[in-house]
């Protein structure tokens, strides 16, 4: 089975993304228009704040309104897990 083409993800950096550039890039990566590329990023959050723990859906609130970096959140995971960086 072939894996599904992840459109240059591995190429995106979220330091201090906002939704807006977040829906820009799904609009531009899939050819969506504005309209069905918020629809499509606000399901993915949707469903994302339902499954994480509660400090990953702050962390991911803080993240998508440009207040806070992404290594906020890779914190937060390290945490959860126990790890600390020395």
């Amino acid at each position: 089975m072939r894996k599904p083409h992840l459109l240059g993800a591995s190429k995106i950096h979220t330091q201090n993304m906002d939704k807006s550039e977040l829906v820009n890039l799904v609009s531009s990566k899939t050819g969506l228009n504005e309209e069905m590329a918020t629809l499509a990023v606000d399901t993915v959050i949707g469903f994302l704040k339902q499954k994480l723990p509660p400090e990953l859906s702050g962390q991911l609130d803080s993240l998508l309104s440009g207040q806070e970096s992404s290594s906020g959140i890779m914190d937060a995971v390290k945490g959860l897990f126990g790890k600390k960086d020395s």
